[in-house]
C-alpha cells in the first residue's frame, strides 16, 4: 500500500478527488441505464429497427461485458488510486459495479467538498484582510487633499 501524501486524507494529490469523483459517477450511471436498456430490448438484432440505435448498445454491452479488462488495465496502470482499483475489483465479484462506482465517487465528492471548504474558510480572513487595506486606501486618499487644504489655510 502506498504512505499517504500530504494534504490528503486518502493518499493521492488533492486535485485528482475531482476526476475520481466523475470517475465514478459517469461510468455508474452509464453500466445503470445499460444494464435497464438491455433488459428491456433484449438486443435482439433482427428486431431492432434503427441499427445506428443497436450498434450502440452492443458496442457498450460488450464493454460492460469485458469489465475484467477494466480492472485488469487500472491494476497495471497504477493511475487511479488503490480505493478505486479495490472497489471496482469487489463491485465485479459482486455484479454491483454500478453500485460501487457511485460510493466512489460519493468518497472522493466529499473530499472534494470537505477541500473546497477548507479553502474557502482559509480565504475569508484574507479577504476581509484585503477589503479593510482597500477601505483604509480609499479613505486616506480622500482625506490627504482635505489635509493640504487645512494646512494651507493656516
Amino acid at each position: 500500500s502506498k504512505p499517504l501524501r500530504e494534504g490528503s486524507t486518502l493518499g493521492f494529490h488533492p486535485m485528482a478527488a475531482m476526476f475520481f469523483a466523475l470517475f465514478g459517477s459517469f461510468p455508474g450511471l452509464m453500466l445503470m441505464s445499460v444494464a435497464l436498456t438491455a433488459k428491456g430490448t433484449k438486443l435482439d438484432k433482427d428486431g431492432m429497427v434503427e441499427s445506428l440505435t443497436f450498434v450502440g448498445l452492443y458496442a457498450i454491452t460488450l464493454g460492460v461485458f469485458g469489465a475484467l479488462v477494466f480492472y485488469g488495465t487500472k491494476v497495471k496502470s497504477r493511475v487511479v488510486d488503490d480505493l478505486v482499483v479495490n472497489m471496482v475489483d469487489v463491485g465485479e465479484e459482486t455484479g454491483e459495479l454500478d453500485t460501487m462506482l457511485y460510493k466512489v465517487a460519493d468518497t472522493y465528492d466529499e473530499e472534494v467538498r470537505t477541500m473546497t471548504d477548507g479553502l474557502t474558510a482559509l480565504m475569508e480572513p484574507l479577504m476581509i484582510v484585503f477589503l479593510g487595506l482597500a477601505v483604509g486606501f480609499i479613505v486616506v486618499s480622500l482625506f490627504m487633499p482635505l489635509v493640504g487644504l487645512i494646512s494651507g489655510l493656516a
